[in-house]
């Protein structure tokens, strides 16, 4: 769920009239967070691993949450293994 709670802390702060809370219970919700930010938005991600994720079509991190876990421990590291589970939700 630190994604998911980093991902509420950032819309609570960009949507003011909410008064600085933001839930985001259910994977529709999520899943429309995660699809509203950029992948260097996300932990980690810098300009030329982000460079690296689009050459393999992962163009936005919803991209990235449905990449098989697996194939981007084999591709990266085991860091952008958790970094894909973490985006579903699985801590």
């Amino acid at each position: 769920m630190a994604i998911s709670a980093k991902l509420a802390n950032r819309q609570a702060k960009k949507d003011t009239p909410s008064g600085g809370v933001a839930l985001l219970l259910t994977a529709d919700v999520q899943a429309a967070a995660v699809a509203r930010i950029d992948l260097t938005d996300l932990w980690g991600i810098t300009s030329r691993l982000a460079a690296r994720l689009i050459a393999l079509g992962i163009k936005t991190p919803l991209d990235l949450r449905n990449a098989d876990p697996q194939f981007m421990r084999e591709r990266f590291s085991v860091v952008m293994e958790r970094m894909t589970l973490e985006l579903r939700g699985t801590p």
